[in-house]
C-alpha cells in the first residue's frame, strides 16, 4: 500500500493510504503533532471523509471569528478544552474541578469540537483560533491501539497557520478525490 501525507506530519497533515480491494473506502487520518489521529488499521467511507472535512475547512474560511471566544483568552489549553466540552455538557457532568469556568454557549462546542468519522471516535478534538492561526487541542480518551495506552488522558496541542492548514486540505481533497475516482472508473 502507498501511504502519502500530504502537509507536514510534524504539525498538521493528512495521511492517505488507498484501500486496495474495497472500493469507496481507504485509510484517512488526521496527524497532528506528529501523532495519528485513530486507528491506523481503521478504514473510512472516502466520501464521508471527504465531506466531513470539507465541512470543517467552510467553517474556517466563511466564520473563522467563531473558533475564537473572550473567555478563551489568557488561559490554558487545559483550561479552553474544558470550556469547549462543558458548553455540551449537563451540569451533572461539570468537571469539579472547573467549577469556576463560565458554562459557554453550545454553539462553541458545535463550532470547536472535530468529529469527522469513526477514524476520531477515541479522541476528543477541538479547533480554536490563536493569534490569527488555529489551535488544535486533543486527548486520548480510548485506548484502540497499543500506543494509545501511554497517551491516555493526555492532553496535547499544536498551533497550525491557517493557510497552511486550508492549502494542505486542498490539496489532500484533490487527490484523494481524484485517486478514488479513478479506482471507480478502472473497476
Amino acid at each position: 500500500m502507498k501511504e502519502i501525507y500530504f502537509g507536514d506530519k510534524n504539525t498538521f497533515a493528512i495521511r492517505y493510504v488507498p484501500h486496495l480491494t474495497i472500493q469507496a473506502y481507504s485509510y484517512c487520518h488526521l496527524v497532528l503533532a506528529g501523532q495519528i489521529i485513530g486507528n491506523l488499521e481503521e478504514i473510512c467511507q472516502v466520501w464521508g471523509w471527504v465531506y466531513s472535512m470539507k465541512y470543517i475547512k467552510k467553517r474556517i474560511e466563511n466564520n473563522f471569528d467563531n473558533f475564537k471566544n473572550i473567555e478563551f483568552q489568557n488561559r490554558t489549553d487545559e483550561e479552553i478544552f474544558e470550556l469547549i466540552w462543558k458548553s455540551n455538557r449537563v451540569k451533572e457532568d461539570y468537571l469539579p474541578e472547573f467549577d469556576y469556568l463560565p458554562v459557554l454557549d453550545n454553539k462553541i462546542w458545535k463550532t470547536c469540537h472535530i468529529s469527522i468519522d469513526e477514524t476520531t471516535d477515541g479522541w476528543l478534538t477541538t479547533l480554536t483560533e490563536h493569534n490569527g492561526q488555529l489551535k488544535f487541542i486533543w486527548k486520548c480518551w480510548s485506548e484502540r491501539r497499543p500506543e494509545d495506552k501511554e497517551r491516555l488522558g493526555l492532553l496535547f496541542s499544536v498551533v497550525v497557520d491557517k493557510d497552511f492548514l486550508l492549502k494542505t486540505l486542498e490539496e489532500a481533497f484533490e487527490y484523494i478525490i481524484r485517486d478514488n475516482s479513478l479506482k471507480f472508473v478502472s473497476n
